[in-house]
């Protein structure tokens, strides 16, 4: 079942596609990053036979909606609170995957009224504390996010949305602690599927592996909101997955990065699509080249010119 009805709202001079289906109680869905409302699409059925409306929405600067100002995570959380009071002034259920799933966890902490329940799935993040974890955008992600601009979206509009997506991915991979403190302040029932916190805090471990051997002890002093018992758990879990080696040196025991999986993994899965990859984004640099001459060499109409005063009205 598709989406039955698409309509424009405008906020701060921004216009922000609707996508709609049902009636009763609305369910609002954000997709992740490089991803579109058209995600949610397979679900409209199910949402519909239990008397529910489901409301999804393009996030800012992708598909039909306009960017933000700026590309700071603020922005985009007040866009959605924004976006919110438009749809009714009765809290809504709200579901977020990926970064749509760290902006309704923010809109929830932020005003938890606007939400009557919450579902994050595999939401995007930012490690509580210790040093940056990886930024670095998934080709997917990046192809993805490019065909949905120039195949649904305003070309001329969202042509920086890569650099945004960027800025938005190296903010996430900052340690935040103010916002995890801040999410006691949701008071709606959150159901989280997939959590991302413990793959970030893997991620942190191996990049922080990646400057050099380290002591448990050292692991341990960079990340000061785990206890002991915590780092050493996320270090099992890498340790059976053969991404670290651990020696004892006398009463220390010496944790060092294994590359090798990670090699393998790329050589199997990645390697073999670098010529696809790069093949994908040219064509798709030709269609907005090709875009863009189009539109500059289309002429400007200017507006219709009604009947003057003076001269003789059509009979």
């Amino acid at each position: 079942m598709a989406f039955s009805a698409i309509y424009d709202l405008v906020i701060d001079e921004r216009d922000v596609r609707i996508y709609s289906n049902g009636t009763g109680d609305p369910v609002l869905m954000l997709p992740d990053l490089g991803s579109s409302a058209a995600s949610w699409e397979s679900l409209t059925g199910e949402v519909c036979e239990h008397g529910r409306q489901i409301v999804a929405v393009d996030l800012p600067g992708t598909g039909h909606c306009d960017p933000v100002r700026g590309s700071d995570l603020s922005a985009f959380v007040d866009h959605l609170q924004r976006l919110l009071e438009h749809l009714g002034s009765e809290p809504v259920d709200l579901v977020g995957c990926g970064f749509g799933g760290y902006l309704a966890a923010s809109v929830a902490a932020k005003d938890p009224q606007l939400i009557r329940r919450l579902v994050l799935e595999n939401p995007s993040l930012p490690p509580r504390s210790g040093p940056p974890v990886s930024s670095r955008m998934a080709p997917g992600m990046a192809i993805s996010g490019a065909v949905t601009t120039l195949r649904r979206g305003r070309i001329k509009q969202n042509m920086l949305g890569f650099a945004r997506a960027k800025a938005v991915l190296e903010q996430l991979a900052q340690a935040d602690p103010m916002w995890w403190d801040s999410l006691s302040q949701i008071s709606a029932p959150t159901l989280v599927i997939g959590s991302g916190a413990t793959e970030a805090g893997d991620r942190a471990i191996l990049d922080l592996l990646r400057t050099g051997p380290k002591t448990t002890t050292e692991v341990v002093e960079v990340f000061p909101h785990l206890t002991r018992f915590g780092v050493m758990k996320h270090m099992d879990v890498l340790r059976d997955a053969h991404l670290i080696n651990t020696r004892e040196e006398g009463r220390q025991r010496i944790n060092s990065l294994n590359a090798a999986p990670i090699r393998q993994i790329y050589e199997r899965w990645v390697s073999r699509y670098e010529n696809f990859w790069a093949n994908t984004l040219l064509g798709i640099q030709d269609d907005f080249e090709a875009n863009r001459d189009f539109d500059r060499s289309t002429p400007e109409k200017g507006p219709a010119k009604g009947p003057q005063k003076g001269k003789d009205k059509p009979k």
